[in-house]
Formats: structure tokens, C-alpha cells, sequence
């Protein structure tokens, strides 16, 4: 009996090394262990340096202002040129990584994009810095669009959900740590000369945020390119080297004892596996080397024209308006979301600047009282570069650190309420709720009024924004849902880069009209989300 058993295990054996697997089975069979632990590793450099590159210009802002002699309109389009930069490249990037691969992208970004930011840290001029932090979005939009795809392509429909959690956290954490490093660095007495540049120390802040995309692309330099975009180009022989290297490293053996041997064609229709099939049932090798050998690679304009040629089904009527309405919901959501999110810096510094050196304790102020007092001292600063001074408060730096704080919170707190009420609903609700926290800010007469409003403000609209792309996906087919994605967050940055331009312009004509236009923008958002379909928890997927 037992030798009958042996005898059966051995031919099972034998059969599932002899049949083709697909991907899933395929990853699956590597495990989960030392490989996997040292993507999440890779993950925290990648994110942060994402993070660092979209955010860290408002936080030199108030720093820099004397150096650079940065007016306050200049501050809006510093806060807006990185997304510009992000919007041109959007469509090219997809492209790339759909025909040169992820780990290739991922490395040679990472360097090229901590190569911008460590010259916009010489920058002498206002000029200078907005080339480099333009190119620096046009850059970092490659890696970090493609960095989620890269870490899920190594792992199975089980173990996935890990990864989403985890860069969700480490980008929590990246947006925690940019206050705190610049309440560290900023208020140093630090001044370096290299020739007849001046390196002060919002430069030196610039330089320490291009080290996480450095080490990013250092460590991409030794992992593997993702196997699932290997299979989907018919390149099976290095795919499943690379399923052996993760094998040997989760199971600390050789690469050799891999159970698999034999993986399906992902580039190939059903009609032409059964047809490789054939070939190999009647060994014809000539014939079976023909069917295999890959198709030759089309060169990358040709797969750029072809990108934007599916885009042409999003205008038919089935789709038409659905896109339209995600397009303007997007665009107003990230608008109102970014405009104050990306000057909350500024604003706190005038707070905290407003609040020392100003006596108000005997006296009544707001908000606009102090707005106005920065917008002042800013136009002072410009004209007068000799007498200009910055003021640095540990206050502004920690009003922004519990901001960052609230954000996890809310998250947390999110994932329960969006099971009771739905993400549509959460959505309205949330931005109805920014609308009345928009107007707020007028009302606030202290710097922890302003903190809790804000705290509030940010972390809602970013919620609900997060709720939108949960909705969107499900109006549309599998085939779409990429395209749809990349063209929402296309209008998203286009919203928050008008939105920082035409702040500033706001700012100076008064306060009132300031908060009234965010004010109005959520709640023309929160009006738009009520004609969205029925609520996506309830449908089920295309």
C-alpha cells in the first residue's frame, strides 16, 4: 500500500512539473519570506522619496523667501510647477513601463529625480528652482506611478493586500516625517559656500530629500525585474529565473529545486496556447520554436500612438459622460484639497510669526488679520533684500507634523465608516463637510483654531478624494480602468496646479474671497459626487 502511495505522490510530481502554470500559480509557488520583507525594505526609500518631491517645495517656501526674494504669486507657482511637471508626462510614462519594463524605470528615475532635486538645492535663483522642481514632477511621476505595479507584480492575489497597507502607511510616514525634518534643519544657524554659491539651509533641506529617491534606485539596482511583466511580453525563460531567485532567497536553497518548470504564454490568445500544444504533442521542435519565439518588440512611438488611440472609446456615448463627470469631480476635489494643503506651511509661519512678534493678547485678531500681516511682510521682504529677515517657530513646523498625525487617524477611522455608509455617501458627506470648514478659516481666531480646522480640512478632503478613484473604477470594464485612472489623476493635478496659481492672487485681494473660493469649489464637488452612480460598494465589478 505504502509503495502504491510513493508511487502516486512520484506521478503527481512529475505531472505538475510537466504542466504550463500562469502567473498566479507560479508566484504562489515561490512563497513568502526573506524576498518579500526586502521589498517592503525598498518600499520606504521609493515612498518617501515620491512623497519628498511632490510636497517639499512648501516647505522652503517661507525660508527661502529672503534668498530667493520670492514674491507671494512666485510661491503659488513654485507650489504648482512639480504637478505640472507630472501632468506632461503622465500618458508618456505608462507607455514606457508597458514597453521597457518596471525595474528599469524605477532605478534610472529614482537617480534621475534625486539628481533634479539635488539641483534645485543649488539653486541661486526663483528661476532655477522652478526648472529643477518641473522637472523633478516630470521625472518622479514615472517611478511613482509605476512602484505600486512593481511591488504587486511579486505578489499573489493572497499576499497583495499586505502591500497596498503597507506603502499606504509608508506614505503616511514620508508625510509625517517632511515637518519634522524641516523643524530640525531650518532653524540651524547653517550657511556653506561652494565657490560663489550660497547653500543656506532650506538648500541643505533640498539636498537630505533627494537621498531617499539616491538609495531607492541604488536598491532597485539589485532586485529583479517583475515577472509578471516578463510573462505578459512572452519573455518566459527570464520570468522564470525569476521566480527561482525569489524561490532561493524565501527558502534560503537553490533556485533549482523551483517547482515549476514550464509557464503559459500571457502574450498569446487562447487559440494560439492550444496551437503550441499541438506542436508539442507531435514534437515538431522547428514548429514549436516558431510558435514560441516572441514577437518582435514594437518600437516605442508606434506603442504611444496606440496608447492614445484607445483612449478614443472614453468618447463614446456609453462612456462620454460618466468620464466627464469623474474629470470634474477630480479636478475640483484635489483643487480645494491642494490649494490648502500646499500652503498650510506658509500659513502656519505667518501664524506663528504673527503670534510672537505681534502683542495680541490684549486685543482681538483672526486669521485675516494675521494673513494680511504675512502678505505685507512678503511684499516688505521683496523690495527690501537687505533688511529682510525669516522667522522660524517650532510651532508652525509641529501644527504641521499633527496634521500629518490626524491623516493616519483618519484613515484608520475611515475603513470602518466606508462598510456603514458606502464610499459615495462618505464622500458627500465629507465634502459637504469641507465646504463648511473651507468658510471656517475666516472665523479662526488662533493658531489652534486654525490647526484643528485645517487638521480637519485636509484629512476629509483627502479621504473622500481617495473614495472617488474606489468609485470610478467600477463604472467602467478591466480594460478600461488603467486609462480611466491615469486621465482622472490627469485633471486632479491640473485642479491643484490652478488652484496654487490662483491662491496667492486671492490671498493678496483679501481674505474673505480666499476662503470663500475653497468653500465653494468642495461644495460644488460635494454636489457633483450626489449625481455619481449608485454607490460602488453595492455593485459588483464588470
Amino acid at each position: 500500500m505504502t509503495s502504491v502511495t510513493v508511487e502516486n505522490d512520484k506521478d503527481k510530481n512529475e505531472t505538475q512539473k510537466e504542466e504550463r502554470a500562469d502567473f498566479e500559480k507560479a508566484i504562489t509557488a515561490t512563497g513568502f519570506g526573506l524576498f518579500n520583507y526586502l521589498l517592503y525594505i525598498f518600499a520606504i526609500p521609493a515612498c518617501f522619496g515620491s512623497v519628498y518631491e511632490a510636497s517639499s517645495t512648501s516647505y522652503i517656501l517661507p525660508a527661502a523667501e529672503c534668498d530667493l526674494q520670492i514674491t507671494l504669486n512666485q510661491k503659488g507657482l513654485l507650489n504648482a510647477v512639480t504637478y505640472a511637471g507630472m501632468m506632461t508626462s503622465a500618458i508618456l510614462w505608462g507607455v514606457i513601463a508597458d514597453s521597457k519594463g518596471r525595474q528599469k524605470i524605477l532605478a534610472f528615475g529614482f537617480l534621475a529625480d534625486a539628481i533634479c532635486c539635488l539641483c534645485a538645492s543649488l539653486s541661486q535663483t526663483t528661476i532655477t528652482l522652478m526648472v529643477f522642481k518641473f522637472l523633478g514632477g516630470f521625472i518622479v511621476n514615472g517611478p511613482f506611478a509605476i512602484l505600486m505595479s512593481y511591488l504587486s507584480e511579486f505578489h499573489n492575489t493572497k499576499t497583495r493586500s499586505r502591500v497596498m497597507m503597507m506603502v499606504g502607511i509608508y506614505f503616511s510616514l514620508a508625510t509625517l516625517s517632511l515637518p519634522g525634518l524641516a523643524w530640525a534643519i531650518f532653524p540651524q544657524d547653517w550657511q556653506f559656500y561652494i565657490g560663489d554659491w550660497v547653500v543656506n539651509t532650506w538648500q541643505i533641506f533640498l539636498a537630505i530629500c533627494s537621498m531617499p529617491s539616491l538609495i531607492a534606485s541604488i536598491a532597485v539596482f539589485f532586485l529583479p525585474e517583475s515577472p509578471k511583466f516578463l510573462m505578459s511580453k512572452g519573455k518566459n525563460r527570464e520570468a522564470l529565473e525569476v521566480f527561482k531567485k525569489i524561490y532561493a532567497v524565501n527558502h534560503m536553497t537553490s533556485g533549482e529545486e523551483y517547482p515549476i518548470k514550464k509557464l503559459i504564454r500571457e502574450d498569446l490568445t487562447e487559440e494560439e496556447i492550444a496551437d503550441i500544444a499541438t506542436v508539442e504533442d507531435k514534437s515538431s521542435r522547428p514548429g514549436l520554436q516558431r510558435m514560441q519565439s516572441q514577437a518582435p518588440e514594437k518600437p516605442f512611438w508606434i506603442s504611444l500612438i496606440s496608447d492614445i488611440k484607445k483612449m478614443k472609446i472614453l468618447f463614446h456615448k456609453e462612456y462620454l459622460g460618466k468620464s466627464l463627470h469623474a474629470y470634474t469631480l477630480q479636478f475640483c476635489m484635489l483643487m480645494g484639497l491642494n490649494t490648502i494643503r500646499l500652503w498650510l506651511p506658509q500659513l502656519f509661519t505667518i501664524i506663528a510669526e504673527y503670534e510672537e512678534m505681534v502683542q495680541t493678547s490684549n486685543s482681538s485678531t483672526n486669521l485675516c488679520d494675521m494673513i494680511a500681516h504675512g502678505v505685507n511682510k512678503t511684499a516688505i521682504n521683496t523690495q527690501d533684500s537687505e533688511n529682510c529677515e525669516v522667522h522660524f517657530s517650532p510651532s508652525a513646523y509641529l501644527n504641521n507634523v499633527i496634521v500629518s498625525l490626524v491623516g493616519i487617524v483618519g484613515y484608520l477611522l475611515a475603513g470602518s465608516l466606508v462598510n456603514i455608509l458606502g464610499q459615495k455617501r462618505l464622500m458627500i458627506i465629507g465634502l459637504s463637510c469641507c465646504g463648511v470648514l473651507g468658510i471656517s478659516f475666516y472665523w479662526s481666531t488662533t493658531s489652534t483654531v486654525t490647526l484643528v480646522v485645517s487638521s480637519l480640512y485636509v484629512n476629509i478632503a483627502s479621504i473622500s478624494t481617495t473614495s472617488l478613484l474606489g468609485i470610478v473604477v467600477n463604472f467602467f470594464p478591466t480594460n478600461l480602468r488603467t486609462i480611466v485612472i491615469a486621465v482622472v489623476m490627469l485633471f486632479g493635478r491640473f485642479g491643484a496646479l490652478i488652484g496654487n496659481v490662483i491662491f496667492p492672487y486671492l490671498l493678496a485681494w483679501g481674505c474673505l474671497q480666499s476662503f470663500a473660493y475653497v468653500a465653494i469649489i468642495m461644495f460644488g464637488a460635494s454636489f457633483l459626487a450626489f449625481f455619481l452612480p449608485g454607490d460602488s460598494n453595492k455593485q459588483n465589478l464588470k
